[in-house]
């Protein structure tokens, strides 16, 4: 199911609301539609051996890639690296 939408910039205080409503309605009914399919999901622990380092990933069976975890370390490192270089700055 695909469902369309277009950005609508509100005018006035109220329509401000209905927008917020609408959109926050759409995205739980989505959520439940995602989990439902989904079912539940079940953690797998994967430890990963050799370059650059041993780590143990937190994996979600059927669902997530090593690269994909992968992918996330890294970006969780340069959010680390970014806040030790700003802490060190101050």
């Amino acid at each position: 199911m695909i469902i369309y939408y277009s950005i609508i910039e509100p005018t006035t205080p109220s329509e401000k609301q209905k927008l917020a409503i609408k959109q926050s309605n759409l995205f739980s009914k989505e959520k439940e539609r995602q989990r439902n399919a989904i079912g539940r999901i079940e953690k797998i622990e994967v430890q990963y051996k050799g370059v650059p380092e041993d780590v143990t990933l937190l994996m979600n069976k059927h669902l997530s890639t090593p690269f994909e975890c992968a992918k996330r370390q890294s970006q969780i490192y340069d959010i680390l690296q970014n806040n030790l270089e700003h802490l060190l700055l101050n």
